[in-house]
């Protein structure tokens, strides 16, 4: 028995034993999908969004921190209104079930300081001509207003279009409330119409002479509009009662008692005009201001829907041969990637890409549910050219979106991994996408559990940019 025990010894200590070998762990991978928005004024609601990956096991801790306010929550999605003023980095990473923590990965986001990232309503004008009636009269109330999502004038008026006029008739003096309200908030703005009974003094409506026993009075004498675009015309409006001869200047000399008279103004600014009247004795006077402005050009927003170049567009299986058709998962003894090439020349060069989708919602599956089987479906920008030419790829990273489940694939997907992207490439004229499953292999069960597109058809992914020019 002595002789055998160095011999079992031995044995137990032979190198490449399988009972004595030990697998390395692989760290895990961790992805933002989602910080939204990326510029909010501080106090406003910001939506954190990730997820982590782990080949040989599974994703169980998170942790997100920024470089501005430290440690911010340990869970994978969540919502935050604390953030400090300033511009943040955000460092998200993951943890696996054997405790190793991921590299982690980065996001940015600028918290302003008490302004709100909508610019709040402008309400341009808002007038009555002419200011001044008698019981029984009408006047028109005249209005415009830029940046806003509804306009109401309060009185009986209601909801209104942000540009308009209407006639009114008050019995009594009113004040008209105008109030426009916006992403940015609300603006309002008030116009007083002066009613006079029956022989009260016309006030505001006309100017009286200094002599109280003169015979000339000036009812009426207003622009409308009192404001115009620089290179737009206004009308002068006026009327005079005891007058006998008229005139305005400048640049209009002589006229009638009472009529009107299309007016250019001369340049940008606030331009007055004087109205004389003369009845040979007395003479009496009253002015008009026209308002003339530079027209600011909004920017113009646009979008495009594209369907993928049937040429270089298609799957590509593990065997290496591609293929026209569209279709991502396992065909029943082999895996597939999908590869889809979408032409954005019509997009600007210049463009500011305000989001994109890709939209997957129109597909067909045969054989179950390939989720069940594979886990997440991703899509990894991939300039892989021409499509002939395309090899299978194995593991992937760096996927700018991804769906969880048939319901997610319901619905077009957009994210700003996806709009970083389009911007990357609108030189290019072209975008290229290749989609694969988590898991990328084929399962081995003989079954197709795959997702698929018809190009013979009117089922097919879907890209659709929205820019501003």
């Amino acid at each position: 028995m002595r002789k055998l025990l160095p011999l079992l010894v031995a044995v137990l200590l032979v190198p490449g034993c399988s009972c004595a070998r030990t697998q390395a762990n692989e760290l895990p991978n961790a992805y933002i999908d989602l910080v939204s928005p990326s510029e909010v004024p501080v106090g406003d609601t910001v939506r954190f969004d990730g997820h982590g990956t782990d080949v040989d096991g599974a994703v169980d801790s998170y942790s997100w921190r920024s470089d501005i306010d430290g440690e911010m929550s340990s869970e994978a999605a969540f919502e935050s209104d604390e953030l400090s003023i300033g511009a943040h980095t955000i460092y998200f990473k993951v943890k696996d079930d054997a405790g190793a923590w991921s590299e982690e990965v980065i996001e940015s986001i600028v918290v302003l300081e008490g302004a709100s990232v909508a610019e709040s309503p402008v309400v341009e004008s808002f007038k009555s001509s002419p200011p001044t009636i008698d019981v029984g009269q009408t006047t028109v109330l005249s209005w415009e207003v830029a940046d806003s999502s509804s306009v109401t004038i309060d009185q009986g008026i209601g909801t209104v279009q942000p540009m308009g006029s209407m006639p009114v008739s008050p019995a009594t003096t009113t004040t008209y409330v105008l109030t426009a309200s916006g992403l940015g908030g609300q603006s309002t703005a008030r116009v007083t119409i002066i009613v006079n009974a029956e022989g009260e003094d016309p006030g505001e409506g006309g100017q009286q002479p200094d002599d109280e026993e003169s015979d000339i009075e000036i009812p009426v004498f207003e622009f409308y509009p009192g404001s115009i675009p620089a290179g737009g015309t206004a009308t002068l409006y006026w009327e005079t009662e005891g007058a006998m001869d008229v005139r305005i200047v400048p640049n209009i000399g002589d006229v009638t008692t009472a009529g009107s008279v299309e007016v250019a103004a001369p340049g940008v600014g606030v331009f007055e005009y004087t109205l004389i009247a003369s009845n040979g004795d007395d003479t009496v006077t009253a002015d008009a201001e026209l308002e003339s402005y530079l027209i600011l050009f909004l920017p113009q927003f646009g979008s495009m829907t594209c369907e993928p170049d049937i040429i270089d567009s298609g799957c590509i299986c593990d065997s290496g041969m591609p293929d026209n058709w569209l279709m991502v998962g396992d065909n029943g003894h082999e895996a597939a990637q999908m590869l889809l090439t979408f032409d954005i020349s019509d997009v600007p060069d210049d463009a500011n890409v305000t989001g994109v989708e890709l939209d997957l919602s129109q597909y067909q599956t045969h054989h179950g549910n390939p989720f069940a089987s594979f886990g997440s479906l991703r899509a990894y920008v991939d300039d892989y050219g021409e499509f002939g030419f395309v090899e299978f790829g194995g593991q992937l990273s760096g996927a700018v979106t991804r769906w969880s489940s048939l319901a997610e694939l319901d619905e077009p997907k957009a994210s700003d991994g996806l709009k970083t992207a389009v911007l990357d490439r609108l030189d290019d004229d072209s975008i290229q996408f290749r989609l694969q499953f988590n898991l990328w292999s084929e399962d081995g069960d003989g079954e197709a559990d795959n997702i698929e597109w018809d190009f013979n058809g009117s089922y097919l992914p879907q890209l659709k940019v929205y820019y501003q020019e």
